[in-house]
């Protein structure tokens, strides 16, 4: 039986108004945290189900299916033309394939990436932030998992490939695709002297991933962190101290990656180059002595795969040829070609390309007002969470120049929160977004 409230005392009163009211924005912001870790842990895909992360997202729009039901999205959202006209590209070019339902299904899951996800995410962008703590956490799961795996427990973490270590939850591949989420965000942070301890560990996590991984692809783009740490740092200062300090660090950055280059030119052993240095050392001084044939040398799928897009450039028609049509055949098998951008114009043809590149860099002409709204914010917490967003997006846009195509959760979450977050900076973010101690932006959207 419910008691009636108007019988209680005063005393059982006060404690009952006393006691914590969660609500249920925090509710769906602790989902949309859970969902991210699991997404990005990729190796779920291996080890569980390839369709694991569909599930895991099923799950969670079924539990929060009362607050979709009454969300509201605006008119129009950035990103949401260029999505859409994507998604029907990839309809367009399936239907001339001998497979067109593979099509269908690879329309479908972009349109739940992009058009459903990725609109939500920017419309309702505090959950965006929620998302970002996922980010943040994953960092520090997988050193943990990486520690525990040094530490004899191979369950969690071992060498699985030569010289190239993966965790239980992500494997050599998709490691250093976690660690890079937080580099700017923690570099930023330990720069500018907030919590140093906290951030110098974060920081130390992140480039852990990004090293043990053991890609070369994951180094050379996260050397693209520290000259954009300091151009913001650069563009933020005021005094002459700050600007001089800046200048040195910039000047002591510069003489670092000179003496980084002299000494991997210097090891032309083949027998050194084990390891994600050893690797990078052995193409430079290839690429130095040798030119562009060592270069093709190292890497002859790559190359193939390089004259495969060249090849679509010259024939590209105004529909492609369908998904994972641009490919080379190769020892393993055929071999989807490896660059986002000559794949999608193969595939998708003139039309998919424009989308993606629209989608993709279509938010550069308002990344000046974006740094002018985020380089105002009165606290390095609420400015270090958008420039990590910029950097994210530049992340993504170069590492398509490296990888294919991907219609996979753990791809696109990369892209959709920091695309969500540099649209809340546009639109000049709420001061006071503490998001450190996990406080959701003061002026940020509440659902329905």
């Amino acid at each position: 039986m419910i008691p009636d409230p108007s019988a209680l005392s005063a005393h059982e009163a006060g404690v009952a108004d006393a006691r914590p009211v969660v609500s249920p924005s925090t509710v769906l912001g602790g989902i949309v945290w859970v969902w991210t870790v699991l997404v990005l842990a990729r190796g779920l895909l291996d080890s569980v189900n390839p369709r694991v992360h569909w599930l895991v997202s099923a799950a969670a729009a079924t539990v929060i299916a009362p607050f979709l039901l009454r969300v509201r999205f605006a008119a129009y959202a950035p990103g949401l033309l260029p999505a859409w006209l994507l998604t029907v590209a990839v309809l367009l070019s399936s239907l001339a394939t001998p497979d067109p339902l593979y099509g269908l299904v690879e329309a479908g899951k972009l349109g739940v990436l992009l058009v459903v996800t990725l609109t939500l995410f920017v419309t309702h962008s505090r959950y965006a932030h929620d998302a970002f703590r996922g980010f943040v956490f994953s960092t520090f799961l997988n050193a943990v998992l990486l520690l525990g795996g040094f530490l004899g427990m191979a369950l969690l973490s071992r060498e699985m490939m030569l010289r190239r270590w993966g965790t239980l939850l992500d494997y050599p591949g998709s490691l250093w695709r976690v660690g890079i989420l937080t580099v700017c965000w923690s570099a930023y942070l330990l720069v500018v002297g907030e919590r140093p301890l906290r951030h110098l560990a974060l920081l130390a996590a992140s480039l852990a991933l990004i090293y043990f991984d053991g890609s070369r692809t994951g180094f050379l783009l996260c050397l693209v962190a520290a000259p954009f740490v300091v151009s913001v740092r650069i563009m933020e200062a005021r005094s002459l101290a700050s600007r001089l300090a800046t200048v040195g660090a910039a000047v002591a950055l510069v003489l670092t990656l000179v003496a980084g280059w002299n000494w991997a030119v210097s090891r032309r052993d083949a027998s050194q180059a084990s390891g994600t240095l050893g690797r990078i050392a052995l193409l430079a001084s290839s690429a130095k002595f040798e030119g562009v044939a060592a270069l093709v040398a190292a890497d002859p799928t790559r190359a193939r795969m390089l004259q495969a897009g060249v090849t679509v450039l010259r024939e590209a028609r105004l529909v492609g040829t369908g998904m994972q049509t641009t490919r080379i055949d190769t020892e393993e098998g055929f071999m989807v070609v490896h660059m986002t951008y000559l794949q999608v114009l193969g595939d998708l043809g003139l039309l998919g390309f424009v989308c993606y590149v629209w989608l993709t860099l279509g938010w550069i002409p308002w990344l000046p007002r974006a740094l002018a709204n985020v380089r105002h914010l009165p606290s390095a917490f609420e400015r270090a969470v958008y420039y990590n967003a910029i950097f994210l997006l530049l992340f993504f846009a170069l590492a398509g120049l490296l990888h294919p195509l991907s219609t996979e959760w753990s791809e696109w979450v990369t892209f959709i929160i920091p695309y969500a977050l540099f649209w809340e900076a546009v639109r000049a973010p709420p001061s006071n977004v503490a998001i450190a101690s996990g406080h959701a932006p003061r002026a940020a959207l509440t659902p329905g």
